[in-house]
This record gives C-alpha cells, sequence and structure tokens, in this order.
C-alpha cells in the first residue's frame, strides 16, 4: 500500500474510533477508494453458501476490507467473522470503482453463530450501496463473542453485472 494511502487509512481509523461513522464518512471515503481492490485481497471463490464462507480477519483495529464481485451476475458472497468481545458493528459496502451503487444494487444480511438473520439491508447506504449501522439499529449493538456471517449479493437484477465491490466490516 503506498505510504499516503496507508497515512489515510490510518487517519479514518483514528477518525472512526472517536465517532460514529455516517453516511458522510462512506460518501467522503467512496470518493477517494477508485482503486480500493487494488490495495486489498479478493473472495475466494466459491464461498456461494454459509458451508463455503470466506472467513475475514479482522486487524488490530478491529476492522477489514475484503473485495468481491457479483459473477455470475446472480452469485452470492457469503463471509465469516469472529467477534472477540461484546461489539457493536458496521458493515457497508461500497462500489469498488468509487460510483454509486446503481439502484440500490447491492444487498448485505448479517447470521448469527446459528445462521439466522438479525439485520439486513438493500441499497440504504451512501451512493445506494448498502449498509448496516449498529450505532443506529439495535440488532447490531452489543454483538456478543462468536462467530456472525454476512452475505453480499444483488437486491437488483442488472443483466449488465455488478462491478467489484469493497465490503468494510469496522466493530466498536
Amino acid at each position: 500500500m503506498p505510504v499516503y494511502a496507508a497515512r489515510l487509512m490510518s487517519a479514518l481509523t483514528l477518525l472512526s474510533v472517536a465517532a460514529p461513522a455516517t453516511a458522510a464518512d462512506a460518501l467522503f471515503r467512496s470518493s477517494f477508494e477508485s482503486s480500493i481492490c487494488d490495495q486489498y485481497s479478493y473472495a475466494v471463490e466459491s464461498n456461494d453458501t454459509v458451508a463455503t464462507y470466506d472467513a475475514v480477519v479482522l486487524d488490530a483495529s478491529k476492522s477489514a476490507i475484503v473485495c468481491g464481485m457479483m459473477n455470475p451476475i446472480d452469485n452470492v458472497d457469503y463471509f465469516r467473522i469472529t467477534v472477540a468481545s461484546t461489539s457493536t458493528a458496521l458493515i457497508e459496502t461500497l462500489v469498488a470503482d468509487g460510483v454509486s451503487c446503481p439502484g440500490g444494487l447491492l444487498s448485505v444480511t448479517v447470521y448469527d453463530a446459528a445462521v439466522s438473520p438479525i439485520a439486513t439491508n438493500a441499497g440504504g447506504g451512501s451512493g445506494g450501496c448498502a449498509s448496516l449501522d449498529g450505532f443506529n439499529s439495535p440488532a447490531l449493538q452489543n454483538l456478543a463473542p462468536g462467530n456472525y456471517y454476512i452475505r453480499v449479493t444483488q437486491s437488483v437484477f442488472d443483466p449488465t453485472g455488478t462491478p467489484p465491490y469493497a465490503l468494510d466490516i469496522r466493530l466498536f
């Protein structure tokens, strides 16, 4: 990662710890993340079911970014995170090239360890991308330690395909 990008990410991490993230924060991030998926690894196919999830390792600041692609266009991506201590989650998608999600294209659902859905969003975040804000959603507040699954899918079918996306996960 270039030095300027590392410094910017560090500054954003400090900002996100100091205050809850907002839609404006996500919009700001998406404006400079035009090549974010050049910096992070892509999901490994086949992660189309809970049984074949991609494990996401959170860094020391309890956050991670992983990139994915709806390919084929009716694809579903599953990820698993492990919450080590009681936390509030912020989970959002950003289109990797920095443009808005056309028409609420992506949907995110969070499941508990028993694979029961606890929160879902389709296009309610910045730029029409999916966003689950634990500061405003009681379902994502005070998550108990354990495994959680995140599903990213298309909420609106687009026959032209979906651009690569970045899944931003942060625990507070």
